[in-house]
């Protein structure tokens, strides 16, 4: 086995990890998509953790001793390329590691950016914070908690009428009587 090879092994264990018990956290019954999206906060906070330099040494260091009790071929820099001379004035000169550590610690951030980056892509999108007030409000008039917040978020965040929003809840709420009682003005 090479070292490139059980470096890559070794740094997809670490880094996987997180987002594999972020996995497993999400498929739980009874998860909202508002305590989802902490939790994938929290995974993103403990990624971002690991990506400094402290972090590198230890995991170099491990990989390392890993590498000494195991039967793998010596790390060898991967072979350095000239570009092609007819492509040489278009292409910006390549800063090659000028050690085998810069080289592997130029991939350990890279594949923790990679991964953070993919979580923040998924995750973030522009209707999900709005998608996990929905289901909490939804929540809370389904427990017949006090929702009068909620119609105001409805009412400025996509100019509803209070007393149309009020009329349709009372059409799918009968029992609640919150809307009977409520005002239709601000």
């Amino acid at each position: 086995m090479e070292f490139n090879f059980y470096y890559g092994i070794t740094i997809g264990e670490l880094i996987l990890r997180h987002p594999d018990m972020l996995n497993q956290t999400l498929q739980k019954k009874g998860m909202s998509a508002a305590v989802g999206l902490e939790v994938v906060q929290m995974t993103s906070s403990s990624l971002e953790s690991v990506c400094d330099d402290a972090s590198v040494v230890a995991f170099w260091q491990k990989v390392n001793a890993l590498v000494d009790k195991r039967d793998i071929r010596e790390l060898t820099l991967p072979r350095k390329h000239r570009p092609p001379s007819r492509l040489k004035d278009w292409l910006a000169p390549v800063e090659l590691p000028s050690s085998a550590e810069d080289h592997f610690r130029q991939n350990y951030f890279e594949a923790i950016d990679y991964v953070i980056g993919g979580l923040k892509d998924w995750f973030e999108q522009p209707g999900y914070p709005t998608y996990g007030q929905l289901e909490q409000r939804l929540i809370n008039v389904s427990q017949g908690k006090d929702f009068t917040h909620e119609i105001d978020f409805w009412c400025d965040f996509k100019d509803v009428e209070r007393a149309c929003l009020s009329s349709i809840a009372i059409a799918h709420f009968p029992s609640l009587t919150l809307f009977k009682s409520m005002s239709y003005t601000k």
